[in-house]
């Protein structure tokens, strides 16, 4: 239930960072993020109304974001409101300067010792030995994706981060032998939502690195390589630590880049 969650909220906000303010699939977005952990049962009829949509644009927008129907979105949405989204930041109420940035320096230190550079290399190598290449997260790991992606360009790469869950789906699917996949998700939910053992099938599988906070991922077999750097999960620490990985692994590749083109 909880990857059903995750993947309402990583939906709902891609949709309204995309879609023109003034679309159907705009207001609906917003209504639902208003509600969902506010309110424990959301109608269709409700979203319908206050949306000023019929039933069956509702209907299609939840199948646009990835569910069967608006009853299996209506799950998702009944899990947010029992999920305490507060609960992250209590552990700094007290002294929230101090211990926060506490918890960042101890996350400093865990970077440095298991951000080897035998690790941050294969990544790179990746990356520059192929055409094709998707950075894909949810949620807050998402951003870091962005983040790479945007780091990688300086130095000519350009890589894909697709934003919606249902557009990373299909560009895993669309994938085969010429593709690199980084995918990063800090507690590895992502697995549950997409990337299945079943998921690559016949010779033309990409090449697949899971970037993780999470240790009991350590060889899954989904994955060709699972990079681990081990932190609490907290907020100081999700997704500073993968961020962190990522600009090691931006700052070599341009580094790798610069050597190649000396040696021409």
């Amino acid at each position: 239930m909880v990857s059903l969650m995750t993947h309402l909220r990583s939906s709902l906000e891609g949709v309204l960072d995309q879609a023109n303010e003034d679309s159907s699939d705009y207001r609906i977005a917003y209504y639902l993020l208003q509600n969902c952990y506010v309110v424990n049962s959301i109608s269709i009829q409700d979203v319908a109304k206050n949306c000023y949509v019929s039933k069956s644009t509702v209907s299609r927008f939840c199948r646009q974001i990835g569910y069967r129907d608006y009853q299996e979105m209506n799950q998702a949405m009944y899990q947010a409101f029992l999920r305490d989204e507060h609960v992250k930041f209590r552990r700094y109420t007290q002294h929230p300067a101090d211990f926060y940035m506490d918890e960042v320096q101890e996350c400093l230190s865990n970077v440095r010792e298991f951000a080897t550079p035998s690790l941050i290399g294969s990544v790179v190598w990746d990356i520059m030995t192929h055409k094709r290449v998707g950075l894909l997260g949810k949620m807050q790991s998402h951003s870091v994706a962005i983040d790479l992606q945007h780091d990688l360009l300086v130095s000519h790469k350009v890589c894909t981060a697709p934003l919606l869950p249902e557009n990373q789906l299909a560009f895993i699917e669309n994938s085969g032998e010429d593709t690199f996949l980084l995918v990063i998700s800090c507690s590895s939910t992502y697995f549950r939502g997409f990337i299945t053992e079943a998921t690559f099938s016949g010779k033309k599988r990409p090449q697949v690195t899971l970037l993780t906070n999470n240790p009991e991922m350590e060889n899954h077999p989904a994955y060709n390589k699972v990079i681990v750097i081990p932190t609490q999960d907290t907020y100081a620490k999700h997704p500073l630590a993968l961020k962190l990985f990522c600009n090691l692994i931006a700052i070599n590749y341009s580094k790798a880049v610069s050597e190649t083109k000396g040696r021409k």
